[in-house]
């Protein structure tokens, strides 16, 4: 969380578009929800596993989810 300040060198760009909201939520954009490749549920009633939804902490830029961040920001 201590990403998004003025005293780290690689500063959130969003920063300027989104204000103090992208200081409290950095996990949306650098480690979001995917579906797993190693990991499957069996729901119950369900006929096929399915890729369990997990955060990963490989910790980058997934420019999708940053899009995907934009317009729920910009929806609401």
């Amino acid at each position: 969380m201590s990403c998004h300040n003025n005293e780290h060198e690689k500063m959130c760009k969003l920063r300027k578009t989104l204000g103090s909201i992208i200081e409290t939520n950095c996990v949306d954009c650098h480690m979001p929800v995917k579906a797993s490749k190693a990991i499957a549920v069996q729901l119950t009633g369900g006929t096929a596993p399915i890729a369990a939804l997990i955060r990963s902490h490989f910790i980058t830029i997934y420019p999708d989810e940053t899009k995907n961040v934009l317009n729920k920001l910009k929806s609401k």
